[in-house]
């Protein structure tokens, strides 16, 4: 037995931990390290010489159709943003004192490729649902509040403008309310995940029931122009739904981003911001509306910003 604390000197014919012990096993080691120096010189020679050659190279990128490589690119990095996750933007909550109500106001992020869906149809089509599939901690009266807006020309910008792209056309954005009793806050917010995971479970591509024929079904009978030109495109509607079935299932099946605290004006026009005070907070007049929720109205807002009128009009097509 050994008295001291210091490693033993040997262990498999070699030096424990490296170290030579009066000179033996020098050798082979220097031999080892030799043959590890000459294989990482190798290596080192090897990644050196495979991006020396620069006339190879440019032969090799020469060969390539310069328009061709900048579809393809463009082409494969719009399918892979397709599968990213879906931002919805939460604003509140919008806490009503006198009727005891809390109101979180949500917006999604661009439709992308499930821009068939209307809002119009989601109230029926998440409304029918709920009362479908029981989910006891999801407030179905959201339903009805999913709302299509234009968004803002500028993310919180000063001009209550929609922003508009070639030929005038906006874009849209979709949105809902939801609400609870402010003495039961922490389930309501609970409830709204809750309602928004039920909602992208919804958009999943499946066998029974696919949300393909239901829409097209609700632009056939709601939207004759929109129907007409996707049946253009395909030779009947039974092929037009599974496309539709598809791309919805395409664009919410990554899952989604809550990004909370967020203001109205982010995104909302004045007109859609008061819409949403009127319709679903339930305020009637700027009064109403304390300091602190009009800062979730209009990101820094102080005592010194002109508030918009009540009863703006909304802004023409």
């Amino acid at each position: 037995m050994r008295d001291t604390a210091d490693p033993l000197p040997y262990r498999g014919g070699e030096a424990w931990q490296g170290d030579p012990i009066h000179g033996k096993g020098t050798s082979n080691q220097k031999k080892s390290a030799h043959k590890k120096a000459n294989k990482k010189k190798d290596n080192m020679t090897l990644r050196y010489d495979l991006f020396k050659n620069n006339d190879k190279d440019a032969s090799i990128f020469a060969s390539i159709n310069g328009d061709d490589l900048k579809k393809e690119v463009a082409k494969n990095v719009k399918s892979s943003m397709k599968t990213d996750t879906v931002d919805i933007f939460i604003s509140g909550p919008f806490r009503n004192a006198k009727a005891g109500k809390s109101t979180w106001v949500a917006v999604f992020g661009d439709y992308g490729s499930a821009w068939t869906l209307k809002s119009q149809f989601l109230k029926g089509y998440i409304g029918t649902l709920l009362t479908k599939i029981k989910v006891s901690n999801i407030n179905i009266g959201h339903s009805g509040s999913y709302y299509d807006i234009n968004i803002r020309k500028n993310e919180y910008g000063k001009e209550s403008l929609w922003k508009r792209r070639d030929q005038n056309k906006t874009t849209k954005r979709l949105s809902f309310a939801y609400t609870c009793d402010t003495t039961k806050e922490k389930s309501g917010k609970q409830g709204l995940i809750e309602a928004v995971q039920f909602f992208f479970m919804s958009m999943k591509k499946r066998e029974i029931n696919p949300i393909g024929p239901l829409v097209v079904e609700h632009l056939k009978e709601h939207a004759s122009s929109l129907y007409d030109y996707i049946l253009k495109k395909k030779s009947n509607e039974e092929l037009v739904a599974e496309d539709i079935t598809d791309d919805i299932d395409k664009h919410f099946r990554a899952g989604f981003v809550l990004h909370w605290d967020d203001c109205l004006n982010h995104w909302m026009v004045d007109y859609d911001i008061i819409h949403v005070l009127k319709e679903y907070v339930g305020y009637s007049s700027w009064t109403d509306v304390p300091t602190k929720q009009r800062g979730l109205c209009y990101k820094n807002y102080n005592q010194n910003v002109t508030l918009p009128e009540w009863d703006i009009e909304q802004e023409r097509y």
